[in-house]
């Protein structure tokens, strides 16, 4: 009896703990958005910045930018980049919103700032790293279509 009166105690516990985390991550102020693509995913055709959303929507999830110091390291990260190979255009997997700062990037580091391209950024790993950390609040721009049996038998 008593194992079942701490283990109804400790997930009482646990569940209290996980809503406090969500209430505090919901309170913090919002400095932009990184919208993100979960799985490698391709396309026919090369998706530019301003088609990112509108194509890919339901492979792609966001997280929002509670941290200023991610934003002032995003802004010397892009000055720092490699202009030996810039490609004519980049395929978009990445998108940065930041007040009326636009950054695209596409799986190699890529980037663009509103809409001009800029190179390739050095530390493209800190915003990958950053992503994997926040993963657990990102949240599905939209989700898959449920199919019903009918859909799935054509």
């Amino acid at each position: 009896m008593l194992k079942k009166l701490l283990l109804v105690f400790f997930t009482i516990l646990l569940l209290s703990c996980k809503n406090e985390n969500n209430k505090v991550i919901e309170n913090l102020p919002v400095y932009g958005m990184i919208y993100f693509c979960y799985e490698d995913v391709s396309t026919i055709k090369s998706v530019n910045c301003d088609e990112f959303i509108n194509n890919l929507k339901t492979a792609i999830s966001y997280i929002k930018i509670n941290d200023k110091q991610f934003i002032e390291q995003l802004k010397l990260n892009s000055n720092e980049t490699d202009i030996s190979y810039i490609p004519n255009y980049i395929d978009v997997r990445y998108r940065i919103e930041i007040n009326s700062m636009i950054i695209c990037l596409d799986y190699f580091g890529h980037y663009t700032i509103n809409g001009v391209i800029k190179g390739k950024l050095k530390n493209f790993d800190y915003i990958l790293n950053y992503i994997e950390q926040h993963k657990q609040n990102a949240i599905r721009l939209e989700e898959l279509p449920i199919l019903d049996e009918e859909d799935t038998l054509k």
